[in-house]
Protein backbone atom coordinates (compact mmCIF):
# COMPACT_ATOMS: atom_id res chain seq x y z
CA UNK A 1 0.00 0.00 0.00
CA UNK A 2 0.99 3.40 -1.11
CA UNK A 3 -0.36 6.44 1.17
CA UNK A 4 -0.01 9.60 -0.13
CA UNK A 5 -0.44 11.31 3.18
CA UNK A 6 2.44 9.62 4.78
CA UNK A 7 4.37 11.05 1.04
CA UNK A 8 3.03 14.41 1.87
CA UNK A 9 4.02 14.60 5.24
CA UNK A 10 7.45 13.76 4.24
CA UNK A 11 8.05 17.38 2.59
CA UNK A 12 7.40 19.07 6.70
CA UNK A 13 10.76 17.54 7.99
CA UNK A 14 13.36 19.66 8.32
CA UNK A 15 15.75 20.27 5.43
CA UNK A 16 13.34 18.84 3.42
CA UNK A 17 13.42 20.57 -0.35
CA UNK A 18 9.89 21.07 -1.00
CA UNK A 19 9.54 21.97 2.95
CA UNK A 20 12.18 24.96 2.46
CA UNK A 21 9.93 26.57 -0.46
CA UNK A 22 6.85 25.81 1.98
CA UNK A 23 8.62 27.63 4.56
CA UNK A 24 9.01 30.79 2.56
CA UNK A 25 5.61 30.21 0.70
CA UNK A 26 4.45 30.80 4.82
CA UNK A 27 7.59 33.18 5.76
CA UNK A 28 8.51 30.39 8.56
CA UNK A 29 12.17 30.39 9.84
CA UNK A 30 12.29 27.44 12.16
CA UNK A 31 9.86 24.01 11.87
CA UNK A 32 7.07 23.98 9.91
CA UNK A 33 4.04 23.63 12.23
CA UNK A 34 1.40 21.32 9.91
CA UNK A 35 -1.87 22.65 12.20
CA UNK A 36 -1.16 26.40 11.46
CA UNK A 37 -0.45 25.66 8.21
CA UNK A 38 -3.45 23.61 7.62
CA UNK A 39 -5.96 26.52 9.27
CA UNK A 40 -4.46 29.03 7.33
CA UNK A 41 -4.63 27.03 3.80
CA UNK A 42 -8.69 25.90 4.62
CA UNK A 43 -8.91 29.37 5.00
CA UNK A 44 -7.54 31.15 1.93
CA UNK A 45 -7.67 29.43 -1.53
CA UNK A 46 -4.96 30.71 -2.80
CA UNK A 47 -2.15 29.77 -0.23
CA UNK A 48 -3.96 26.25 -0.17
CA UNK A 49 -3.56 26.12 -4.38
CA UNK A 50 -0.05 27.05 -3.62
CA UNK A 51 1.29 24.54 -1.37
CA UNK A 52 -0.95 21.57 -3.38
CA UNK A 53 1.45 23.09 -6.13
CA UNK A 54 4.74 22.28 -4.23
CA UNK A 55 3.17 18.82 -2.49
CA UNK A 56 1.61 17.45 -5.13
CA UNK A 57 4.00 16.68 -7.91
CA UNK A 58 6.27 15.77 -5.53
CA UNK A 59 3.45 13.06 -3.94
CA UNK A 60 3.12 11.98 -7.63
CA UNK A 61 6.97 11.46 -8.31
CA UNK A 62 7.01 9.49 -5.11
CA UNK A 63 4.06 7.37 -6.29
CA UNK A 64 5.63 6.52 -9.26
CA UNK A 65 9.26 5.71 -8.07
CA UNK A 66 7.00 3.16 -5.60
CA UNK A 67 4.95 1.74 -8.33
CA UNK A 68 8.11 0.90 -10.28
CA UNK A 69 9.56 -1.33 -7.52
CA UNK A 70 6.31 -3.53 -7.57
CA UNK A 71 7.01 -5.52 -10.74
CA UNK A 72 3.07 -7.52 -10.71
CA UNK A 73 0.00 -7.75 -8.53
CA UNK A 74 -2.32 -5.26 -7.16
CA UNK A 75 -1.49 -2.06 -5.63
CA UNK A 76 -3.34 0.02 -3.00
CA UNK A 77 -3.12 3.77 -3.27
CA UNK A 78 -4.74 5.63 -1.00
CA UNK A 79 -4.75 8.99 -2.40
CA UNK A 80 -7.45 11.31 -0.09
CA UNK A 81 -7.27 13.68 -2.95
CA UNK A 82 -7.48 11.35 -5.65
CA UNK A 83 -9.34 12.85 -8.22
CA UNK A 84 -8.70 16.18 -7.34
CA UNK A 85 -5.00 15.81 -7.75
CA UNK A 86 -5.76 13.30 -11.54
CA UNK A 87 -3.84 10.81 -9.66
CA UNK A 88 -6.85 8.26 -11.06
CA UNK A 89 -5.11 8.37 -14.13
CA UNK A 90 -2.30 6.48 -12.96
CA UNK A 91 -5.18 3.96 -11.63
CA UNK A 92 -5.96 1.13 -13.17
CA UNK A 93 -9.72 0.82 -11.30
CA UNK A 94 -10.50 3.34 -8.54
CA UNK A 95 -12.27 2.85 -5.63
CA UNK A 96 -14.05 5.94 -3.80
CA UNK A 97 -14.55 5.35 0.23
CA UNK A 98 -17.47 7.85 1.54
CA UNK A 99 -19.25 8.78 4.58
CA UNK A 100 -21.51 11.24 4.14
CA UNK A 101 -21.13 15.10 5.48
CA UNK A 102 -22.23 14.68 8.72
CA UNK A 103 -20.48 11.44 9.67
CA UNK A 104 -17.36 12.49 8.09
CA UNK A 105 -17.94 15.80 10.21
CA UNK A 106 -18.25 14.06 13.35
CA UNK A 107 -15.65 12.02 12.69
CA UNK A 108 -13.30 15.16 12.60
CA UNK A 109 -14.49 16.49 15.56
CA UNK A 110 -13.51 13.71 17.86
CA UNK A 111 -9.80 13.82 15.76
CA UNK A 112 -10.16 17.53 17.44
CA UNK A 113 -10.93 19.73 14.78
CA UNK A 114 -13.69 22.50 15.15
CA UNK A 115 -16.95 21.91 13.12
CA UNK A 116 -15.36 24.92 10.98
CA UNK A 117 -12.32 23.49 10.47
CA UNK A 118 -14.37 20.32 9.12
CA UNK A 119 -16.09 21.98 7.00
CA UNK A 120 -13.45 24.02 5.56
CA UNK A 121 -12.06 20.43 4.95
CA UNK A 122 -14.79 18.89 3.18
CA UNK A 123 -15.14 22.05 1.23
CA UNK A 124 -11.55 21.40 -0.37
CA UNK A 125 -13.15 17.98 -1.68
CA UNK A 126 -15.24 16.69 -4.66
CA UNK A 127 -18.69 16.44 -3.44
CA UNK A 128 -18.81 12.41 -2.45
CA UNK A 129 -21.69 11.90 -5.18
CA UNK A 130 -19.22 12.85 -8.07
CA UNK A 131 -16.50 10.80 -6.58
CA UNK A 132 -19.00 7.70 -6.59
CA UNK A 133 -19.76 8.82 -10.39
CA UNK A 134 -15.97 9.12 -11.16
CA UNK A 135 -14.96 6.44 -9.35
CA UNK A 136 -15.12 2.06 -10.57
CA UNK A 137 -16.84 0.98 -7.42
CA UNK A 138 -17.24 2.52 -3.86
CA UNK A 139 -17.94 1.99 -0.37
CA UNK A 140 -19.87 3.13 1.81
CA UNK A 141 -18.43 3.78 5.20
CA UNK A 142 -21.61 5.10 7.12
CA UNK A 143 -21.99 2.27 10.12
CA UNK A 144 -19.51 0.00 12.47
CA UNK A 145 -16.25 -0.93 11.45
CA UNK A 146 -17.34 -4.66 11.10
CA UNK A 147 -19.32 -3.62 8.70
CA UNK A 148 -16.62 -1.90 6.96
CA UNK A 149 -14.21 -4.73 6.69
CA UNK A 150 -17.24 -6.31 4.91
CA UNK A 151 -17.68 -4.18 2.41
CA UNK A 152 -13.91 -3.81 1.66
CA UNK A 153 -13.89 -7.72 1.62
CA UNK A 154 -16.35 -7.51 -0.83
CA UNK A 155 -15.37 -4.46 -3.09
CA UNK A 156 -12.10 -6.62 -3.15
CA UNK A 157 -13.41 -9.61 -4.81
CA UNK A 158 -14.79 -7.52 -7.28
CA UNK A 159 -11.85 -5.85 -7.77
CA UNK A 160 -9.61 -9.27 -8.12
CA UNK A 161 -12.67 -10.27 -10.60
CA UNK A 162 -11.85 -7.00 -12.93
CA UNK A 163 -8.61 -7.16 -12.96
CA UNK A 164 -8.12 -10.79 -13.93
CA UNK A 165 -9.76 -9.86 -16.59
CA UNK A 166 -7.18 -7.60 -17.79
Amino acid sequence: MIDADQLAHEVFRSKHPVGKRIRALFNVKGPLNRKAIAKEVFSKLKKRRQLEALIHPYVYKRIVSELKRVPTGIVVLEVPLLFETGFDKICDVTIAVVAGRQNITKRLTRLGFDPKEASARLRAQLPEQEKKERANLYIKNSGSKKLLIQKTKLVWQKLESILSKH
